[in-house]
Protein backbone atom coordinates (compact mmCIF):
# COMPACT_ATOMS: atom_id res chain seq x y z
CA UNK A 1 0.00 0.00 0.00
CA UNK A 2 1.53 3.13 -0.76
CA UNK A 3 0.62 6.91 -0.94
CA UNK A 4 1.86 8.86 -3.78
CA UNK A 5 3.59 12.62 -2.40
CA UNK A 6 5.65 14.85 -4.97
CA UNK A 7 5.74 12.39 -7.44
CA UNK A 8 7.23 10.52 -4.75
CA UNK A 9 5.54 7.22 -3.59
CA UNK A 10 5.54 6.51 0.47
CA UNK A 11 5.27 2.83 1.55
CA UNK A 12 2.25 3.08 4.16
CA UNK A 13 1.75 -0.57 4.82
CA UNK A 14 3.19 -4.39 3.35
CA UNK A 15 2.04 -7.31 3.67
CA UNK A 16 3.98 -10.69 3.02
CA UNK A 17 1.78 -13.67 1.63
CA UNK A 18 2.02 -17.34 0.33
CA UNK A 19 -0.36 -18.08 -2.79
CA UNK A 20 -0.84 -21.54 -4.33
CA UNK A 21 -1.71 -21.94 -7.82
CA UNK A 22 -3.35 -24.92 -8.98
CA UNK A 23 -2.91 -27.18 -12.00
CA UNK A 24 -6.32 -25.81 -12.97
CA UNK A 25 -5.24 -22.50 -12.61
CA UNK A 26 -6.81 -21.64 -9.65
CA UNK A 27 -5.07 -19.55 -6.71
CA UNK A 28 -5.42 -19.75 -3.14
CA UNK A 29 -3.82 -17.71 -0.17
CA UNK A 30 -1.75 -20.02 1.74
CA UNK A 31 0.74 -18.75 4.83
CA UNK A 32 3.81 -18.05 3.59
CA UNK A 33 5.95 -20.21 6.13
CA UNK A 34 4.79 -23.11 4.31
CA UNK A 35 7.65 -23.02 1.96
CA UNK A 36 9.85 -24.02 4.54
CA UNK A 37 7.66 -27.23 4.58
CA UNK A 38 9.01 -28.08 1.06
CA UNK A 39 11.36 -30.83 1.14
CA UNK A 40 14.01 -30.35 -2.44
CA UNK A 41 13.73 -32.87 -5.37
CA UNK A 42 17.32 -34.43 -5.50
CA UNK A 43 18.34 -35.84 -8.38
CA UNK A 44 17.37 -39.58 -7.50
CA UNK A 45 13.66 -38.80 -7.81
CA UNK A 46 12.21 -37.75 -11.20
CA UNK A 47 9.61 -35.50 -12.09
CA UNK A 48 6.17 -37.44 -12.12
CA UNK A 49 5.36 -39.10 -15.34
CA UNK A 50 1.79 -37.54 -15.33
CA UNK A 51 3.04 -34.46 -14.68
CA UNK A 52 2.29 -32.03 -18.51
CA UNK A 53 4.67 -30.16 -19.71
CA UNK A 54 2.19 -27.38 -20.56
CA UNK A 55 1.40 -27.05 -16.66
CA UNK A 56 5.33 -26.41 -16.52
CA UNK A 57 5.69 -23.84 -19.00
CA UNK A 58 2.54 -22.18 -17.21
CA UNK A 59 3.87 -22.43 -13.72
CA UNK A 60 6.38 -19.50 -14.90
CA UNK A 61 3.17 -16.65 -15.77
CA UNK A 62 3.42 -14.78 -12.64
CA UNK A 63 0.25 -11.99 -13.60
CA UNK A 64 -2.47 -14.44 -12.55
CA UNK A 65 -1.09 -14.59 -9.23
CA UNK A 66 -0.58 -10.60 -8.98
CA UNK A 67 -4.12 -10.59 -10.24
CA UNK A 68 -5.13 -12.60 -7.25
CA UNK A 69 -3.15 -10.78 -5.22
CA UNK A 70 -3.93 -7.38 -6.31
CA UNK A 71 -8.33 -8.30 -6.22
CA UNK A 72 -9.11 -10.72 -3.01
CA UNK A 73 -6.08 -9.21 -1.01
CA UNK A 74 -5.20 -5.37 -1.91
CA UNK A 75 -7.98 -3.81 -3.12
CA UNK A 76 -9.89 -5.15 -0.08
CA UNK A 77 -7.63 -3.97 2.20
CA UNK A 78 -7.03 -0.30 -0.24
CA UNK A 79 -10.86 -0.65 0.43
CA UNK A 80 -10.69 -0.82 4.03
CA UNK A 81 -8.00 2.14 4.21
CA UNK A 82 -10.06 4.38 2.25
CA UNK A 83 -13.31 3.90 4.26
CA UNK A 84 -11.15 4.86 7.56
CA UNK A 85 -9.78 8.04 6.06
CA UNK A 86 -13.31 8.97 5.05
CA UNK A 87 -14.65 8.42 8.51
CA UNK A 88 -11.56 10.40 10.01
CA UNK A 89 -11.91 13.04 6.94
CA UNK A 90 -14.73 15.25 9.00
CA UNK A 91 -12.83 15.02 12.28
CA UNK A 92 -9.36 16.29 10.56
CA UNK A 93 -11.58 19.10 8.94
CA UNK A 94 -12.68 20.34 12.15
CA UNK A 95 -9.48 20.27 13.61
CA UNK A 96 -8.10 22.56 10.96
CA UNK A 97 -10.89 24.90 11.13
CA UNK A 98 -10.20 25.04 14.78
CA UNK A 99 -6.34 25.37 14.71
CA UNK A 100 -7.29 28.37 11.88
CA UNK A 101 -9.78 30.44 14.45
CA UNK A 102 -7.49 30.13 16.96
CA UNK A 103 -4.66 31.42 14.80
CA UNK A 104 -6.87 33.93 13.24
CA UNK A 105 -7.36 35.23 16.62
CA UNK A 106 -3.50 35.48 17.65
CA UNK A 107 -3.19 37.52 14.48
CA UNK A 108 -6.45 39.84 15.57
CA UNK A 109 -4.31 40.89 18.85
CA UNK A 110 -1.66 41.07 16.97
CA UNK A 111 -3.29 43.34 14.56
CA UNK A 112 -4.91 45.38 17.43
CA UNK A 113 -1.69 45.63 19.14
CA UNK A 114 0.57 47.04 16.26
CA UNK A 115 -1.97 49.49 14.85
CA UNK A 116 -1.59 50.93 18.24
CA UNK A 117 2.23 50.96 17.95
CA UNK A 118 2.18 52.37 13.99
CA UNK A 119 0.11 55.27 15.95
CA UNK A 120 3.04 55.51 18.03
CA UNK A 121 5.74 55.69 15.62
CA UNK A 122 6.96 52.79 17.17
CA UNK A 123 9.92 51.59 14.53
CA UNK A 124 9.60 48.20 11.87
CA UNK A 125 5.66 48.22 13.68
CA UNK A 126 4.31 49.37 9.98
CA UNK A 127 6.21 46.47 8.62
CA UNK A 128 5.02 43.74 11.03
CA UNK A 129 1.63 45.49 10.46
CA UNK A 130 1.33 44.57 6.87
CA UNK A 131 2.89 40.96 7.43
CA UNK A 132 0.31 40.45 10.09
CA UNK A 133 -2.53 41.63 7.85
CA UNK A 134 -0.98 39.71 4.86
CA UNK A 135 -1.43 36.27 6.77
CA UNK A 136 -4.75 37.65 8.26
CA UNK A 137 -6.19 37.34 4.29
CA UNK A 138 -4.14 34.27 3.42
CA UNK A 139 -5.88 32.24 6.41
CA UNK A 140 -8.71 31.30 4.40
CA UNK A 141 -6.98 30.22 1.37
CA UNK A 142 -4.36 27.84 3.70
CA UNK A 143 -7.59 26.24 5.50
CA UNK A 144 -8.91 25.38 2.29
CA UNK A 145 -5.86 23.83 0.65
CA UNK A 146 -5.26 22.04 3.91
CA UNK A 147 -8.63 20.31 3.47
CA UNK A 148 -8.45 19.70 0.15
CA UNK A 149 -5.01 17.97 1.04
CA UNK A 150 -6.93 15.27 3.29
CA UNK A 151 -8.70 14.55 0.00
CA UNK A 152 -5.95 14.48 -2.31
CA UNK A 153 -4.60 12.28 0.38
CA UNK A 154 -7.25 9.69 -0.01
CA UNK A 155 -6.97 9.86 -3.92
CA UNK A 156 -3.48 8.90 -3.56
CA UNK A 157 -3.67 6.14 -1.51
CA UNK A 158 -3.40 2.78 -3.74
CA UNK A 159 -1.94 -0.11 -4.06
CA UNK A 160 1.61 -0.50 -4.52
CA UNK A 161 3.19 -3.05 -7.28
CA UNK A 162 3.12 -7.26 -6.26
CA UNK A 163 6.64 -8.27 -6.06
CA UNK A 164 7.28 -12.28 -6.24
CA UNK A 165 10.29 -13.13 -3.93
CA UNK A 166 9.89 -16.64 -4.36
CA UNK A 167 8.63 -19.37 -5.68
CA UNK A 168 8.64 -23.43 -5.76
CA UNK A 169 7.09 -26.04 -8.46
CA UNK A 170 5.04 -28.58 -5.95
CA UNK A 171 4.65 -32.43 -6.64
CA UNK A 172 3.74 -35.11 -4.80
CA UNK A 173 6.44 -36.07 -2.34
CA UNK A 174 8.04 -39.23 -3.59
CA UNK A 175 7.12 -41.80 -0.97
CA UNK A 176 6.11 -44.22 -3.01
CA UNK A 177 9.53 -45.15 -3.76
CA UNK A 178 10.28 -46.70 -0.66
CA UNK A 179 9.27 -50.67 -0.65
CA UNK A 180 6.30 -50.85 1.57
CA UNK A 181 7.99 -53.81 3.69
CA UNK A 182 10.90 -51.82 4.36
CA UNK A 183 8.22 -48.87 5.87
CA UNK A 184 6.84 -51.68 7.78
CA UNK A 185 10.51 -53.17 9.42
CA UNK A 186 11.06 -49.46 10.21
CA UNK A 187 7.74 -48.79 11.90
CA UNK A 188 8.31 -51.83 13.90
CA UNK A 189 11.81 -50.81 14.68
CA UNK A 190 10.44 -47.49 16.01
CA UNK A 191 7.77 -48.69 17.94
CA UNK A 192 10.33 -51.57 19.68
CA UNK A 193 12.78 -48.40 20.55
CA UNK A 194 10.38 -46.62 21.79
CA UNK A 195 9.41 -48.71 23.98
CA UNK A 196 12.39 -49.90 25.49
CA UNK A 197 13.19 -46.39 25.83
CA UNK A 198 10.08 -45.40 27.58
CA UNK A 199 10.36 -48.98 29.91
CA UNK A 200 14.36 -47.91 30.83
CA UNK A 201 12.54 -44.60 32.44
CA UNK A 202 10.40 -46.85 34.35
CA UNK A 203 7.57 -46.00 32.92
CA UNK A 204 4.23 -48.70 32.39
CA UNK A 205 3.78 -48.70 27.92
CA UNK A 206 0.66 -49.76 26.43
CA UNK A 207 0.64 -50.44 22.92
CA UNK A 208 -2.33 -49.02 21.20
CA UNK A 209 -1.10 -49.08 17.67
CA UNK A 210 -3.52 -51.37 16.43
CA UNK A 211 -5.58 -49.44 13.60
CA UNK A 212 -9.07 -50.53 14.65
CA UNK A 213 -8.43 -48.71 18.16
CA UNK A 214 -7.86 -45.33 16.32
CA UNK A 215 -7.02 -44.03 19.15
CA UNK A 216 -4.80 -41.30 17.02
CA UNK A 217 -1.10 -42.32 18.92
CA UNK A 218 0.92 -45.70 19.16
CA UNK A 219 2.31 -45.70 22.68
CA UNK A 220 -0.04 -44.89 26.11
CA UNK A 221 3.04 -44.31 28.81
CA UNK A 222 2.65 -43.49 32.40
CA UNK A 223 5.61 -42.64 34.28
CA UNK A 224 6.12 -43.09 37.95
CA UNK A 225 5.72 -39.33 38.79
CA UNK A 226 2.57 -39.78 37.16
CA UNK A 227 2.77 -38.18 34.07
CA UNK A 228 0.67 -39.74 31.15
CA UNK A 229 2.24 -39.55 27.47
CA UNK A 230 0.40 -39.92 24.60
CA UNK A 231 2.92 -41.10 21.63
CA UNK A 232 2.99 -41.26 17.99
CA UNK A 233 5.71 -43.30 16.86
CA UNK A 234 7.45 -43.05 13.39
CA UNK A 235 10.10 -44.68 11.53
CA UNK A 236 12.37 -43.77 8.96
CA UNK A 237 15.13 -45.46 7.19
CA UNK A 238 16.88 -42.37 6.92
CA UNK A 239 16.41 -39.17 7.36
CA UNK A 240 13.15 -38.03 6.19
CA UNK A 241 10.46 -35.79 6.18
CA UNK A 242 7.00 -38.03 8.26
CA UNK A 243 3.05 -37.71 8.02
CA UNK A 244 0.64 -37.60 10.63
CA UNK A 245 -2.71 -38.52 9.67
CA UNK A 246 -5.70 -36.13 10.05
CA UNK A 247 -6.66 -37.99 13.38
CA UNK A 248 -3.25 -38.23 14.91
CA UNK A 249 -2.71 -34.24 14.31
CA UNK A 250 -6.49 -34.04 16.24
CA UNK A 251 -5.20 -36.19 18.93
CA UNK A 252 -1.74 -33.86 19.23
CA UNK A 253 -4.52 -31.14 19.36
CA UNK A 254 -5.91 -32.04 21.98
CA UNK A 255 -4.10 -33.47 24.28
CA UNK A 256 -1.39 -30.51 24.13
CA UNK A 257 2.13 -31.56 25.78
CA UNK A 258 0.97 -34.79 26.80
CA UNK A 259 1.03 -35.64 23.21
CA UNK A 260 4.75 -36.70 22.06
CA UNK A 261 5.78 -37.30 18.38
CA UNK A 262 9.09 -40.11 18.59
CA UNK A 263 10.58 -40.65 15.34
CA UNK A 264 13.54 -43.55 14.80
CA UNK A 265 15.66 -42.71 12.06
CA UNK A 266 17.96 -44.88 10.50
CA UNK A 267 16.02 -48.27 11.62
CA UNK A 268 17.93 -50.00 9.33
CA UNK A 269 21.12 -49.59 10.05
CA UNK A 270 21.59 -47.79 14.23
CA UNK A 271 18.13 -46.45 15.40
CA UNK A 272 18.46 -42.89 16.29
CA UNK A 273 15.47 -41.21 18.44
CA UNK A 274 13.87 -37.56 18.24
CA UNK A 275 11.67 -37.24 20.78
CA UNK A 276 8.96 -33.95 20.04
CA UNK A 277 6.64 -32.76 22.79
CA UNK A 278 3.50 -31.23 21.73
CA UNK A 279 4.25 -31.14 17.74
CA UNK A 280 0.71 -29.35 17.11
CA UNK A 281 2.54 -26.11 18.60
CA UNK A 282 5.96 -26.68 18.14
CA UNK A 283 6.04 -28.10 14.38
CA UNK A 284 5.54 -26.68 11.37
CA UNK A 285 3.69 -28.54 9.05
CA UNK A 286 2.04 -28.85 5.15
CA UNK A 287 -1.50 -29.70 5.28
CA UNK A 288 -2.98 -32.08 2.66
CA UNK A 289 -5.08 -34.68 3.59
CA UNK A 290 -2.18 -36.00 6.08
CA UNK A 291 0.03 -33.95 7.66
CA UNK A 292 3.72 -33.63 6.70
CA UNK A 293 6.45 -32.53 8.72
CA UNK A 294 9.86 -31.73 7.85
CA UNK A 295 12.85 -34.01 9.35
CA UNK A 296 14.96 -30.35 10.09
CA UNK A 297 11.98 -29.21 12.19
CA UNK A 298 12.04 -32.81 13.97
CA UNK A 299 15.62 -32.37 14.57
CA UNK A 300 15.63 -28.73 15.69
CA UNK A 301 12.42 -29.04 18.00
CA UNK A 302 13.48 -32.58 19.35
CA UNK A 303 14.35 -33.23 22.90
CA UNK A 304 16.93 -35.92 22.54
CA UNK A 305 18.90 -37.50 25.39
CA UNK A 306 19.20 -41.03 23.29
CA UNK A 307 22.61 -42.17 22.55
Amino acid sequence: MIQQADSKPHVLDEMLVGIKRFADGRCEETPAHFLLTLIPRTEQHSMPATLSPEWINRANEMQPVKNFVCENIGNPKLSHIHDVLHLELEGKKRQIQVSSNLRKAELLEQRRDLRRAVAKGVPAARTKLNNCENELNALPTKREQAAASLIEEIKNTQLGPVTVYTRAFVTEPPTEEIPTKTLRDAEAIAIKTAIEYERERGADVKDVSNPSLKKGFDLQSRHPNGEVRYIEVKGRTGITSVELTANEWRQAANHGNRYWLYVVYYCDTEPRLYRCQNPFATLVTKTKQSILINATDIQRESLNDYP
